[in-house]
């Protein structure tokens, strides 16, 4: 019985952290229908109208942080990476970039 018990925990246990929203996936951005590609550490740019940024990496040095991640984004505008936090929500990404004191949530969706 104590065995049993054991593998429904261990089941139980594995399944939760197996959860965790996975961020490997082509996001939409919202702008220019920009698409960007997730793999592992890095996100790049897979299709875009402004075609200059096609294969380019907007994304950088990924890592999972409890519920959410933290990477480096390229800021276009003033062609600088910056930290952001990024929390995975069902079929979207809120992608918090920090500036100085300030800070922007983007909402991305996921392709499908």
């Amino acid at each position: 019985m104590k065995t049993i018990l054991s593998a429904i925990i261990l089941c139980f246990f594995t399944l939760t952290i197996n959860a965790q929203d996975s961020i490997n996936a082509t996001w939409d951005m919202g702008k220019e229908n920009t698409h960007i590609s997730i793999q592992e550490t890095e996100g790049k740019v897979v299709s875009s109208d402004k075609t200059q940024l096609v294969g380019k990496v907007l994304l950088k040095d990924i890592k999972a942080d409890g519920n959410h991640y933290t990477a480096q984004i390229f800021v276009l505008k003033k062609k600088k990476w910056y930290k952001a936090k990024i929390q995975p929500e069902e079929n979207k990404l809120l992608v918090t970039v920090k500036v100085g004191l300030m800070s922007k949530t983007l909402t991305w969706l996921k392709v499908e």
